[in-house]
């Protein structure tokens, strides 16, 4: 909780992941990538509770700061959409009123070839997906990702989906 992220990538997990996030729980921590970059959130796990408007719980991204423009925010244990900023930094916050929510664990990955467009992930485990995923994204989008892993283990990429061509 309240911290700056400031890698080309990473792994960001709810305080106490996977053990439920403590009741009466806020946390605010912010994403900063290199001027001229933007940042895409990937969700590999999201379990919070369900309420109207997420009143009671809630994940949400802002565009720069706190007075930012909302650019999501989610409850409920559906895995959500990506979230892709147009600016070089995502503040966000967590919050847990009165029900036991398991939290998130969430991939972030920062680029200067446009909202959404490739980047560098060396993690054990994630996810990533195409430019504004899952809307349409530009027939001449040239975006490229570049996965690495420790040296002892191997890459595995799966393709979740029924529409693949």
């Amino acid at each position: 909780c309240n911290r700056t992220y400031g890698g080309v990538q990473g792994r960001v997990y709810s305080h106490q992941w996977p053990s439920n996030i403590p009741y009466y729980s806020t946390c605010v921590f912010s994403i900063n990538a290199q001027n001229g970059s933007t940042v895409s959130i990937f969700f590999n796990s999201f379990i919070f509770p369900e309420s109207t408007s997420c009143s009671e719980a809630a994940f949400e991204v802002r565009e720069r700061s706190q007075s930012g423009t909302v650019l999501a925010r989610y409850c409920g244990s559906a895995l959500p959409n990506p979230v892709f900023s147009s600016s070089s930094t995502v503040w966000i916050q967590y919050f847990v009123r009165s029900e036991l929510a398991r939290g998130f664990d969430i991939t972030y990955v920062t680029t200067a070839y446009g909202v959404g467009c490739g980047g560098d992930l060396f993690q054990t485990s994630g996810s990533f997906a195409s430019p504004y995923y899952p809307s349409n994204y530009s027939m001449d989008a040239d975006c490229r990702w570049r996965i690495r892993v420790p040296a002892t283990l191997q890459i595995q990429l799966d393709f979740p989906g029924k529409n693949l061509l």
